[in-house]
């Protein structure tokens, strides 16, 4: 029997189906529209076609072994990430430190292929270790930022690291690739950050006394031409902090789509072979480890972008 679906509202079949088939891939989806398999109202069509209000789909397909093929293409894809993408920094019974790569969200959302988000790759690390166990995020990372990521192997140690996240025991310092010649060898960003969006660039945080406190400090590292490597510490943990926070005061990120400057952006990817992407790494965290309080440091050593994009202001 096919599958069917009772259209209520006016919208394009491929929609439909891969809302029906959400588990399936596009390539997967698109193969049953080349078969055929697909039909509106008793016709074949290519997925372009919009289906009106009372019309009816149908889909030809054995969704049992559909469901069991896009199981193990799942598998396969997070196996191969698993292996090539989660790099463990430090691991005991309680704790898994990671070096998260840029282009990996850290867990499941809208544009996050199944099986590729830090979470999924560490649960698939988890399931095959001795023994097993289920990771827990301690903290989070934008999807295009590197570095140091901290997640527990049960749920009891992850209160006790949110409980040193929540006391402020958290040291995290963060190395960044800005724009501009800096007057300052170092300085301190107090501005409060609130939610706004832009149409073009979508979510972004910008500086109102009407948002949230934020605070970070920031030291020049090296200088170059147009160019300087800076390390951030941050002191609270608010979403893009640093990222806005450094376009505030004229520096913005290398490669930040959402804060940075698009036409730099796009004449210094006209010169490097990898895909540009924003300038920052979780450069190191330190931290009482929970229950001695014994003082733990861990580092992540920065991408090979940044060595490329360095040599370009050299």
């Amino acid at each position: 029997m096919p599958i069917e679906i009772k259209v209520t509202e006016d919208k394009r079949v491929d929609k439909y189906v891969k809302e029906r088939l959400s588990y399936a891939s596009l390539s997967e989806i698109f193969k049953l529209f080349r078969k055929g398999n697909v039909k509106l109202d008793k016709k074949k069509v290519d997925g372009n076609e919009r289906a009106l209000p009372g019309s009816t789909i149908l889909i030809y397909v054995d969704e049992t072994a559909l469901k069991e093929s896009s199981q193990k293409r799942v598998e396969e894809r997070t196996d191969a990430l698993t292996k090539s993408s989660l790099t463990i920094l430090s691991e005991d019974k309680q704790l898994l430190v990671v070096n998260k790569p840029s282009g990996i969200a850290v867990h499941d959302g809208k544009g996050v292929a199944k099986g590729t988000s830090l979470i999924d790759l560490a649960n698939h690390y988890g399931k095959q270790a001795t023994p097993p166990f289920v990771p827990h995020l301690v903290h989070r990372l934008d999807a295009e930022t590197s570095g140091v990521l901290l997640l527990t192997k049960n749920d009891s140690y992850l209160k006790l690291m949110i409980d040193v996240f929540k006391g402020g025991k958290i040291s995290k310092t963060y190395r960044a690739l800005c724009y501009g010649y800096f007057k300052d060898r170092s300085g301190t960003i107090r501005e409060s950050l609130e939610r706004n969006s832009s149409e073009s660039r979508g979510m972004i945080m910008q500086v109102s006394k009407a948002g949230k406190e934020a605070h970070s400090e920031y030291r020049v590292l090296e200088q170059y031409n147009g160019a300087a490597l800076v390390e951030v510490k941050i002191f609270t943990g608010r979403t893009h902090q640093i990222r806005a926070h450094m376009t505030h005061i004229g520096h913005p990120l290398i490669g930040d789509s959402r804060y940075g400057n698009p036409e730099k952006d796009a004449e210094l990817q006209k010169r490097i072979v990898q895909p540009l992407r924003v300038a920052l790494h979780a450069y190191e965290i330190g931290f009482p480890l929970p229950p001695s309080g014994k003082k733990v440091t861990f580092t992540a050593e920065v991408p090979l972008l940044f060595k490329e994009l360095k040599k370009l202001f050299r």
